[in-house]
């Protein structure tokens, strides 16, 4: 999922980062 492919990035992105985050909360 999109998920897994950020957690796999080498560095992830702080919006997206933020974003996910505000998705699972």
């Amino acid at each position: 999922q999109e998920l897994r492919a950020i957690l796999k990035w080498p560095r992830p992105l702080p919006l997206e980062d933020e974003r996910v985050r505000l998705l699972h909360e």
